[in-house]
């Protein structure tokens, strides 16, 4: 299960950091 976590949260951090890139200085907001 604790492997499951890693790979949302690692995906979870892909999809945050490509929304920093493609924003530049914006949070995560809908």
């Amino acid at each position: 299960m604790s492997r499951l976590l890693d790979v949302l949260q690692a995906e979870r951090n892909m999809q945050i950091h490509q929304n920093l890139r493609g924003h530049g200085t914006r949070p995560l907001e809908p």
